[in-house]
Parts: structure tokens; C-alpha cells; sequence
């Protein structure tokens, strides 16, 4: 029983083992491909409805206006004009600001009420970073509407920039003036004479905010990807989706429609029997299970119980079992009391190398006392058995089962 249960203890950590690999990129491609037909029509699908979206989309038009913007000061006692630093984020701020969207609207159409808004929402002012140079795009329904909001945007932008420049001028002329006309009669002319070249220079001084160096152009072509496009984008959304739907269609199949299915529910390996070479795969399951090359028993066990869930499948394996075994005296039965120690004919074989095909009506519970006692069970599945069944056995015999058990998987 010692090597019986070092097999056990070797078993189950291949189980932990499969268990961890379970969650391998790989094994989850795996179970994504096995539904091919899933992926492909979720593909079709999505590129249909990307393609039926750039139909139905409004296209958007995008131009832009570039202005150059210049330091203005109505100040006469400030530094010289081309000493003034302009800061182009500031200005880039001012220009998208609703004040100037509001100048615009009025010179675009004063009855649109609905124009300030869109201005402020559609237009996008972009400053060239270290430099005095920003781009104002406008996105409109058509691209002549494009154009008109960019380039009313930018010479609003001026014309706000300019009228406040040129109101602080005509601020500081006015206090200038003021100062002049109230001076004592009896001021000295040289006094006079600096007051008077003060408004002169303050009236001198540039209010310019700067200038449009580039009008924005009615575009050619619509901001919206073309139909081609948006199909390639609704495929590959589509194929992200189907991926999804097929792990989700393998991971609660009912029916054990692969090998790796099945290693998936029993949480570890499963001996895959190939269609041509079935006596040679069972031999090696056999030999899993510890027995010499065409025996069903060893040292630690006299024999094996061959069981599966599924109707009539033990059975039609059994002759394969029978195929692969060169051992001589093997009891073939039928009957699991056979294997139960609390029965008579247990003592009758006991020193014989016994094969139980059980009933898939025998309880899980009886299956694995049986194996208990002879030492080994092959429990047998295909395409046709029910998942959830060899989930309920596999996770009893994990919990309270000692013989060594091997799983085998028949392929169509």
C-alpha cells in the first residue's frame, strides 16, 4: 500500500499540476478554437453592422486656421515692444474662450441660437509649443461650415484681443489728458512737455493682437473612416466578442466534446485513446495505472473496475481492455459485487486477476469501493458523456478515494 499511495500522492500533484496549466494563454486559445463557427459569425456580424454604421453616420468635416499672435501693451512705461513676452497658452485659452465664440456667432448668423454652442463644443485651438503660432479647427456637418467657424473663430480672436488692448489705450490717453489739461498755469514748460510726449506715446502705442497667416479651406473628405474601415474595425470587435462567446460555450458545455475537456473537468490528465491504435493506448493506461505491459494487476493491485458514466461505454471498451491484456487467468465480470469485500465472491477471486465492467446505473459510491479494493479503476468517457457527471465523480473520488485511478478519453 505504500507504493499505492506514492502513486497517489505522484497523481495528484499532476493534478495541481494540469489544474495550473489550465489557465495557460495557450489552453484558453484552445478552448476559443473549438468553436470555430462562433468566432467566424460573430466576425460577419461585427463587420455587417460597421459597415451599416459608416452609412448611417453623419460625416464630420474638420479645417483649420493658423494665427499668429503678437504681445500688445498700453503701457507706455512697460518695456519695449519687441522686449514683450506672449503667453501662447494663455492666448490659446482666450481664443477658445465662449467671449470670442459669441463675437464669432454674431458675424456668422446673429439669428442662430444655437451657434455659441456648437462654436464652443466643435472648435479646437492647439498652441505651437514655444512659439506665438496656434491652430483654431473647427468640425462641422459639411466642410463649408468648417472653414466658416474656423476662420471666424480666428478673426474674432483678434478683434476681442484688439478691442481690449485698444480700451486700455484709451483708458490710459484719457488719464493722460486729464493729467495734462489740469496742471497749474504756472508749470514749467519742460513739465508740459513730459506730459504731452507721455499721451503721445500712449496713443502710439500698438494694439495689433496679431494676424491669420493661414485661412482655413472647405476639406475634400470627411473626418469618418470609409466603409472598408469601419468593417475591419466591427470585424475585429467582432472577433474580440465571438472569442469571448466560444471560451464561454466550451467552459459550460455540457457534453465532453474534446480530450482536453475532459482534462479540464476531472482537473487532470486523461489518457487519450486514438482510433487505430486502441489497444496500444490502453496498454498505456494500464501501465499508468502500475500494472506491467498486458497485465490489470501488480503487486499493488489484482485487477481494475471499468466504469464510465456514460451507457453501454464501459462495456464496448472492455473488449478493447480484453484486446490489450497477454496476462493469463483474467476473470472478466460483470457483476461489481464481485469487487466488494463485504461479498462472498470477493474471497472466492481474491488471488485473481479480476476486470469488473461496471454499469453506468452503479453508484459513484459503489465504483469507487470497488476500485478501493481491487486497487485500480479505468473510467471511460467520450464526446457523448455529460460533464457535470464526471465532474461529481472525479471530485469524489479526489475526496475520499485511495485507488489509483486513471481516466481515458475515446477518440472519434
Amino acid at each position: 500500500m505504500a507504493k499505492v499511495a506514492a502513486r497517489r500522492a505522484s497523481g495528484d500533484s499532476q493534478r495541481s499540476n494540469q489544474a495550473v496549466g489550465a489557465v495557460s494563454l495557450s489552453d484558453q486559445l484552445k478552448k476559443m478554437l473549438r468553436h470555430p463557427l462562433i468566432i467566424l459569425t460573430a466576425v460577419i456580424i461585427g463587420a455587417i453592422l460597421g459597415a451599416l454604421a459608416s452609412v448611417a453616420a453623419t460625416p464630420k468635416y474638420q479645417a483649420t486656421a493658423t494665427v499668429l499672435a503678437t504681445p500688445v501693451s498700453p503701457d507706455p512705461n512697460a518695456l519695449a515692444s519687441n522686449q514683450l513676452t506672449l503667453k501662447i497658452d494663455t492666448e490659446a485659452g482666450v481664443a477658445a474662450s465662449r467671449e470670442v465664440a459669441e463675437e464669432a456667432a454674431k458675424e456668422i448668423d446673429v439669428n442662430d441660437q444655437g451657434l455659441v454652442s456648437r462654436l464652443v463644443h466643435n472648435v479646437e485651438v492647439a498652441p505651437h509649443s514655444g512659439t506665438e503660432v496656434m491652430d483654431i479647427t473647427a468640425t462641422a456637418d459639411n466642410p463649408e461650415d468648417a472653414a466658416l467657424y474656423a476662420n471666424s473663430i480666428a478673426k474674432s480672436y483678434l478683434k476681442v484681443r484688439t478691442e481690449a488692448a485698444q480700451e486700455r489705450v484709451d483708458a490710459a490717453a484719457k488719464e493722460a489728458k486729464k493729467e495734462l489739461d489740469n496742471l497749474p498755469k504756472d508749470s514749467s514748460e519742460q513739465v508740459k512737455a513730459t506730459l504731452t510726449e507721455k499721451l503721445a506715446q500712449i496713443q502710439l502705442t500698438n494694439t495689433e493682437a496679431g494676424r491669420v497667416i493661414s485661412e482655413a479651406k472647405a476639406p475634400q473628405a470627411s473626418q469618418n473612416l470609409g466603409m472598408l474601415k469601419t468593417a475591419l474595425v466591427g470585424a475585429c470587435l467582432g472577433l474580440l466578442i465571438g472569442a469571448v462567446l466560444a471560451w464561454i460555450a466550451d467552459s459550460r458545455a455540457r457534453k465532453l466534446a474534446h480530450a482536453d475537456r475532459a482534462e479540464e473537468v476531472v482537473r487532470g490528465p486523461v489518457s487519450h485513446i486514438r482510433r487505430g491504435s486502441e489497444v496500444e493506448d490502453t496498454r498505456r493506461a494500464l501501465m499508468a495505472l502500475g500494472a506491467p505491459v498486458g497485465h490489470v494487476s501488480s503487486e499493488d493491485h489484482r485487477g481494475v473496475i471499468v466504469y464510465s458514466p456514460t451507457p453501454q461505454l464501459a462495456e464496448q471498451y472492455a473488449s478493447v481492455v480484453g484486446e490489450s491484456i497477454s496476462q493469463e487467468n483474467v476473470h472478466f465480470t460483470d457483476s461489481i459485487s464481485t469487487a466488494l469485500s463485504n461479498e462472498p465472491t470477493f474471497q472466492a477471486v481474491a488471488d485473481q486477476p479480476t476486470v469488473v465492467v461496471a454499469s453506468h446505473e452503479a453508484g459513484f459510491s459503489e465504483v469507487l469501493s470497488a476500485a478501493e479494493n481491487l486497487g485500480a479503476a479505468l473510467i471511460v468517457v467520450d464526446s457523448s458523456t455529460d460533464s457535470a457527471q464526471l465532474r461529481e465523480f472525479a471530485q469524489l473520488a479526489a475526496r475520499t478515494s485511495h485507488a489509483d485511478i486513471e481516466y481515458v478519453y475515446l477518440g472519434s
